[in-house]
C-alpha cells in the first residue's frame, strides 16, 4: 500500500494513466482510419517521455535513500 501511495504522490501512476489513454485515443483513430493530427503525436511523446524520466528519477532517488540507511 506504501507503494502505491508513493506512485500517486510522484505522479507516476497519472502520467502512466494519461500516456494509455493517449496511446488509446491514437489507436482507435488508427483502426477507425482517422487521421491522427501531429499535435496528439506530439503531445503523446510529451507525456511518455516525462512518465519514463519521473519514473527513472524516483528509482534513482529510492537507490539514493537505502544507500543511506545502509
Amino acid at each position: 500500500m506504501d507503494k502505491l501511495y508513493n506512485a500517486f504522490v510522484e505522479s507516476t501512476i497519472i502520467m502512466g494513466s494519461l500516456a494509455l489513454m493517449f496511446g488509446g485515443t491514437i489507436c482507435w483513430m488508427y483502426a477507425h482510419q482517422q487521421a491522427v493530427p501531429g499535435e496528439l503525436l506530439a503531445l503523446l511523446g510529451t507525456i511518455v517521455g516525462f512518465w519514463l524520466r519521473s519514473k527513472a528519477g524516483v528509482e534513482v532517488r529510492n537507490n539514493i535513500v537505502k544507500d543511506q540507511e545502509s
